[in-house]
């Protein structure tokens, strides 16, 4: 697959961090960035490309390409970047799923424009270095090589209760596994 040209894709602006607050604050432990292998054409996090820049600019030079075109991609995942969205909002919290990574239903909803920034991608979480999964299959009965998660953005891993639980964004932008589609999702096949 070739790789975009165009000069848009030359800088990538990332998302500013979310406010701390009990609904936004987890403990990442992520192995599985750590020990597996990911994609080559970028080693690096682009947020931490960010903490070394000298200025408060969100904007790093990584190719958004690398983030968001459809492309071949060498190794089991790869560094992604949620969009920004206009006027997220909090519309329902799960608090059996909050409980199992130690976060409660109530303080959502006590920092509901916090919540809705955060959850949506719009705001990074603390210490959040996001990617996608790569992988293959079949589809339609046919061997349809790389698929990935070109939609869904895994948070990072975090544990509560010595479980070991991988937090992710469905529908947050595009991932270089997005193939045809916008990395968007509806709330009906988003909320499982």
């Amino acid at each position: 697959m070739s790789h975009a040209t165009n000069s848009q894709f030359g800088r990538t602006v990332l998302r500013p961090l979310a406010k701390a607050t009990e609904c936004t604050t987890l403990e990442w432990a992520n192995t599985f960035t750590r020990e597996l292998p990911g994609d080559a054409a970028l080693e690096e996090a682009p947020y931490a490309a960010l903490e070394k820049q000298e200025s408060d600019e969100l904007t790093v030079d990584v190719p958004e390409v690398l983030l968001r075109a459809s492309r071949e991609v060498r190794g089991l995942w790869s560094w992604a970047v949620s969009e920004q969205h206009e006027n997220p909002q909090l519309i329902s919290v799960s608090p059996s799923g909050a409980q199992l990574i130690g976060l409660s239903a109530s303080a959502f909803w006590q920092n509901a424009d916090i919540a809705a920034m955060a959850w949506s991608g719009s705001t990074r979480l603390a210490g959040s270095n996001m990617w996608a999964h790569n992988y293959g299959g079949h589809q339609f009965s046919i061997w349809a090589g790389q698929l990935g998660d070109g939609r869904a953005m895994s948070l990072g891993e975090t544990v509560h209760n010595n479980i070991r639980w991988e937090v992710q964004l469905k529908g947050a932008g595009p991932t270089p596994y997005v193939r045809m589609a916008d990395g968007y999702a509806v709330r009906r096949s988003s909320i499982r």
